[in-house]
């Protein structure tokens, strides 16, 4: 028989036979299973995508460059890249009783050891190495390649590195939000799923993925950036009104280019693994406080961290910048899960993380602090306090801080509550403020 549009016979696509149209267009992803999951998967990624921006977001016009992230991503990743792996490598060449696995009744499968452990390793190369190493990573850098602002001299290279920075920084986050979706689905997927429908049926749960990647880091870099614009704000006008100000945070910028400049990028920024060595040498081991920080000091959110960067937030948490935006950075930064609260055990670790910061510079000056920026040039860590001492010292403070700020006793403490409680000027909260005072350039009390 003639065949017309994606095979369907021209039998079908006749008035007399709606039967027959229905059932070949019902078979167009088991006749054309490749081209079938590339259209799919494209089609769904911007349709999440536009979902959001229009439905979630509320946006008045669609930003389309954003949603033609998805569209790429979702035809190169979700439709090409895991029908080769999973159909033709995993179930084709790796596990080639999978689709037979998939086909028994319910009660077979029970009684098949050898399928169910090939049913639970394919579950486990999603979440625990596609994920994470592939999937992720990918649409970082689709999104770096169609959204991220190119600088001059700027390679495709340098573009790729910056896209794997910046995920670097939203790793655990976004893998464990990825493992809650997709352990349970994929569990479903491999074990009753036949082959044809597998990359069909990742992509239909994926578009609720999809929204939620989108909502997460879809549109991200639009609040950071309004809070970088305020900070710098902030210090322009008091640099405005003081001249001296002004020439300190040259200054600063300076002093912090040549001291980072054997462990910056070719643009003079520190990516990721580089901020982490340095703060890693003043003694932070915590990875969740090392992370705090980095977030902390990319004030525009794109992946590395510029000597203007660092400065304007040196500045801000000093006595030059407003008590407001001081107050609103050290509740950021405790707040290690991003969660918009205080947990006490993220209080207790980044107390102990700034802790061990203030010793290390402390260490041979008995009562003054070189400054941060002696810090920034170690490279390893100068002095290890004493682990009993420091656990009783930090828990000693946090519980404090603790029984003065969360008066309504629950399992996390608001901003609201941290501001009221900073404000209080209780001695807990002067300690604490003042311990984030490492912070400051040059020698302090």
């Amino acid at each position: 028989a003639a065949r017309g549009l994606g095979g369907i016979s021209a039998r079908a696509l006749s008035t007399g036979a709606p039967l027959g149209l229905v059932q070949s267009v019902l078979s167009i992803p088991k006749r054309y299973p490749f081209q079938f999951a590339c259209g799919f998967t494209s089609l769904k990624t911007f349709s999440a995508d536009i979902f959001v921006q229009k439905s979630l977001e509320k946006r008045e016009t669609i930003d389309w460059r954003r949603s033609t992230v998805f569209a790429v991503f979702g035809f190169c990743y979700q439709g090409a890249f895991q029908y080769i792996v999973y159909v033709k490598i995993v179930a084709g060449r790796i596990l080639t009783n999978a689709g037979a696995f998939a086909a028994k009744p319910f009660r077979e499968k029970l009684r098949d050891p050898r399928g169910i452990m090939g049913m639970l390793g394919q579950v486990g190369l999603a979440n625990f190495i596609m994920d994470p190493f592939f999937c992720l990573p990918t649409y970082y850098i689709t999104k770096e390649a169609i959204l991220g602002e190119k600088k001059e001299g700027q390679t495709p290279l340098d573009s790729v590195k910056q896209a794997l920075s910046l995920y670097r920084v939203n790793m655990w986050e976004d893998v464990t939000t990825s493992w809650k979706i997709w352990m349970p689905a994929q569990l479903f997927n491999f074990g009753l799923n036949p082959l044809h429908l597998r990359v069909p049926f990742i992509s239909v749960v994926s578009f609720g993925y999809c929204v939620v990647l989108s909502v997460m880091r879809g549109a991200q870099d639009e609040a950071p950036k309004e809070e970088a614009l305020r900070l710098h704000e902030t210090l322009s006008l008091h640099m405005h009104i003081n001249d001296q100000l002004k020439k300190q945070h040259m200054s600063l910028a300076a002093d912090i280019k040549d001291i980072i400049q054997h462990k910056a990028d070719q643009h003079g920024n520190l990516d990721h693994k580089a901020f982490e060595t340095i703060f890693s040498n003043l003694g932070v081991r915590d990875r969740r406080a090392l992370r705090s920080f980095f977030k902390a000091f990319d004030l525009d959110r794109n992946g590395s961290i510029s000597p203007e960067e660092f400065a304007t937030l040196v500045l801000a948490m000093s006595d030059e910048g407003s008590p407001a935006h001081r107050l609103g950075k050290i509740f950021e930064l405790c707040d290690l899960d991003g969660d918009g609260l205080v947990h006490r055990e993220e209080l207790e670790t980044m107390l102990r993380a700034v802790l061990r910061i203030k010793a290390n510079l402390l260490q041979g000056h008995a009562s003054t602090s070189p400054g941060l920026l002696v810090g920034l040039r170690w490279e390893k860590t100068r002095h290890m306090p004493s682990p009993e001492r420091l656990t009783d010292e930090t828990r000693a403070l946090t519980g404090t801080v603790w029984a003065e700020a969360n008066h309504e006793n629950t399992k996390g403490m608001t901003a609201a509550e941290f501001k009221a409680w900073a404000e209080s000027g209780s001695k807990a909260a002067e300690e604490v403020i003042g311990l984030f005072r490492v912070f400051e350039p040059h020698a302090i009390p």
